[in-house]
């Protein structure tokens, strides 16, 4: 974003987003579909964060429209209008694995995935994967309406979760590292299941891209979100705190009025 925009927002009284985002030093990736530098209308829908945590170049984490979800809205409208309408078959995806998201199945893996967004249908739509037909297992994360699952070469689930239609701040951490920790939240309240997860897996074979409203399965998409409006993406290389998660969900209440 440009210093003229920054200074221009700020004068309305409103800070970018990206600004009031928790665990800036640990931000990978931002997708945002109302600001113009993210989706300009054409081509990728690209990552905001200038210097991922990773290391990875900031390109790197643009995204690839599969089957073109449709973009509602103005493009830099910057308001709650913006938004990507989501079937089963549309989705985004990386064009190629980083080495971060390579590894985000792993037994040694820390991350955090959040999305704004609303969902009309309450089947078993799925946020994220990197499900791919394996030698001997998928490999991978999703998580939908009625449960949340890591899949490594043993495969283990990490408890169920209702999120619901309407709209809805989520977010869904794993620290992988030691002594395994899984969180969930839901506008803003952190959920630590009773079941942690087990299993190892340290293999990065056959992994498809990073894959964020849809399923990746045995070289095709299938079973995204059914019908629902995906407003942002953000992706961190650490586990939100509790306080992280109440910043995560009060950056978005400017825009959307909760």
């Amino acid at each position: 974003m440009s210093f003229f925009r920054r200074k221009l927002i700020s004068a309305i009284g409103e800070r970018p987003i990206i600004d009031q985002l928790p665990a800036t030093a640990n931000l990978v990736a931002f997708w945002d579909a109302a600001d113009s530098s993210s989706w300009s209308g054409s081509g990728t829908w690209d990552n905001l964060v200038t210097s991922p945590a990773d290391g990875a170049a900031q390109s790197a984490y643009d995204l690839q429209l599969v089957s073109t979800p449709t973009f509602t809205g103005t493009v830099g409208g910057l308001s709650s209008s913006e938004y990507w309408g989501l079937s089963d078959s549309t989705g985004f995806e990386l064009s190629t694995n980083t080495t971060f998201t390579a590894e985000m199945h792993q037994s040694d893996s820390e991350w955090t995935m959040a999305w704004i967004v609303d969902v009309d249908t309450d089947s078993s739509w799925t946020l994220a994967s990197t499900l791919t037909a394996g030698s001997t297992a998928n490999r991978g994360f999703s998580c939908g309406s009625g449960f949340a699952q890591i899949i490594n070469a043993g495969g283990f689930p990490l408890q169920s979760w209702t999120p619901g239609t309407g709209f809805h701040r989520f977010t869904w951490s794993l620290d992988a590292d030691v002594n395994p920790v899984f969180e969930y939240s839901i506008d803003g309240t952190l959920t630590t299941p009773s079941l942690a997860p087990g299993g190892t897996d340290t293999s990065r074979a056959a992994d498809a891209p990073l894959v964020i409203a849809n399923f990746y399965l045995r070289g095709s998409y299938s079973s995204g979100i059914a019908s629902g409006k995906l407003y942002a993406v953000v992706l961190w290389n650490k586990r939100l705190s509790s306080a992280e998660v109440t910043t995560f969900n009060d950056a978005f209440s400017g825009r959307f009025g909760y």
